[in-house]
């Protein structure tokens, strides 16, 4: 019984042309062309389908809704590197000297992380938890706390010109495309970063290589070796090489792995600017299809896929019951997550005062901070207008923070305060929910960014918060109660 039928559209950000072209995957022909403006580069695709296009030239990203098909544009200063976490609303977008933190909803920035000389590739691991940053002048990867954008390590002399980074589902792995640029003839290779182990091992090429791009799944990494203008296939575990397939335009520039990992979707360009996109079949190890682009100095770049569906719900559910009546099953009350709000707060400045002549020779010892507490009284939902499956959160809230000193007559003494604010959260829920269904959790990681001190009576603190909105709702699920053989399935190593 069918009880979906899916499609896939591949979506194709064209440099010269300043545009990106919607294929249709069945019949490979133009369903439409997106005018983004200038030099787009990246494409990234999230969970719900949703498109983000970087453009560099004009310095915006432009997001297709999935379900409308309705576009904006963000003002958000990139060269050309985004990466994008739907579950927490965020844009993350490289900009040379900076990454740039944004509101998926809204364009509005959130933080700005500096310090690079050339940040050109990030990415972010499979718990949301960690953004890794590639400076390919610096040569090194810094890696950060989504939440409190805080530095938390850095992995130095990573690799030989590194150009680009790919973490391992596992998390355990940094997998790093190295050019290898060099007068005497280029050598690039793939480091393997060991996260844990703080080692770095290396897969190499044959001379003249230069790996510019990376993908993979399991046990299999796909490298785009732009030096021979070659796709290699590659064996992690066995660290060799065990394809290399020809694109059909000379140059190879970016490829992408189908949702379901059966297809490798491979852009190309002629010297003449003229381009293509193949499809690789992975159980074939072949090119089965290709769409060509004509026009001159089009320059393809990047590939995004989303995969359309038309699912038969009547069906659907019917047949998932008549499992159910036939297998014994528990019944459960859950929490699901619908949706999560992620953002920093900096208090400057946040004076406390004391009385210095009663306090005398006063010492701070410790600084401690209560969870984000949310004022009842100022909670607010609304939808926002065109946007129906998304409401916007607001409240007032506030953190007590205790200061723990001793004065020079060795007196203990605490000191009591609370930081307030305001909070507007962009909340992904259905519409088939309301507010009533909704519950709201709000939590916060607070630090200070430096050493309290004491100056004229006052005692100055600067400090900065992370604030998490969580939204979930309550459902009924049915689980069927069987015992099954596990099969595991495999995941990148290093080959240890």
């Amino acid at each position: 019984m069918i009880n979906s039928i899916s499609k896939n559209l591949y979506y194709i950000s064209s440099i010269g042309l300043e545009k990106v072209l919607v294929i249709d995957g069945d019949s490979m022909t133009i369903l439409n062309e997106i005018n983004v403006g200038s030099r787009p580069h990246e494409i990234v695709v999230d969970e719900k389908n949703n498109i983000y296009i970087a453009t560099d030239r004009n310095s915006t990203v432009t997001i297709i809704d999935f379900k409308s098909k309705q576009s904006k544009k963000f003002y958000m200063p990139n060269n050309g590197n985004i990466k994008v976490d739907f579950s927490s609303k965020k844009i993350y977008a490289c900009n040379t000297e900076a990454i740039g933190i944004y509101n998926l909803i809204t364009g509005d920035l959130i933080d700005n992380i500096k310090g690079f000389m050339a940040v050109d590739s990030i990415d972010i691991d499979k718990r949301r938890k960690k953004l890794y940053a590639l400076d390919i002048f610096q040569n090194k990867i810094s890696v950060y706390d989504t939440e409190s954008h805080r530095l938390i390590k850095v992995f130095n002399d990573i690799g030989d010109t590194p150009n680009y980074i790919l973490l391992s589902d596992s998390g355990k792995y940094v997998y790093i495309a190295n050019k290898g640029i060099k007068r005497e003839g280029n050598k690039g290779s793939i480091s393997i970063l060991d996260i844990q182990e703080e080692s770095t091992s290396y897969i190499t090429f044959k001379e003249g290589s230069v790996i510019s791009y990376l993908e993979g799944y399991s046990n299999i990494l796909y490298a785009v070796n732009s030096g021979l203008n070659t796709i290699e296939f590659i064996d992690i575990v066995n660290k060799k090489i065990v394809n290399s397939i020809k694109p059909s335009s000379e140059m190879p520039q970016r490829i992408k792995l189908s949702q379901d990992k059966e297809l490798l979707l491979v852009t190309s360009k002629g010297s003449n600017g003229q381009g293509s996109l193949d499809i690789i079949d992975l159980n074939k190890e072949e090119i089965i299809n290709t769409f060509n682009i004509s026009e001159n100095n089009s320059n393809p770049y990047d590939v995004g896929i989303t995969t359309e569906g038309i699912v038969n719900e009547e069906i659907l559910i019917a047949s998932i019951e008549d499992k159910w009546k036939s297998e014994e099953v528990c019944t459960i009350l859950a929490k699901k997550l619908q949706s999560t709000y992620n953002e920093k707060v900096i208090f400057n400045k946040v004076e406390v005062e004391v009385d210095l002549n009663r306090y005398r020779g006063l010492k701070i010892e410790t600084v401690t901070f209560e969870g984000c507490k949310i004022n009842d009284n100022t909670k607010i939902y609304e939808k926002i207008e065109s946007r129906e499956d998304y409401t916007t959160f607001r409240f007032d809230f506030n953190i007590p923070y205790y200061i723990k000193a001793m004065t020079e007559d060795r007196e203990r003494v605490v000191f009591k305060g609370n930081l307030s604010g305001k909070m507007k959260a962009v909340l992904y829920i259905s519409n088939k929910f309301s507010s009533e269904d909704i519950e709201i959790t709000v939590k916060s990681s607070t630090i200070l960014l430096k050493n309290p001190d004491i100056m004229d009576n006052y005692i100055n603190l600067d400090i900065s918060t992370s604030i998490s909105v969580y939204a979930t709702i309550e459902e009924l699920i049915n689980l069927p109660i069987y015992e099954e053989s596990v099969r595991y399935k495999g995941e990148y190593t290093n080959g240890k």
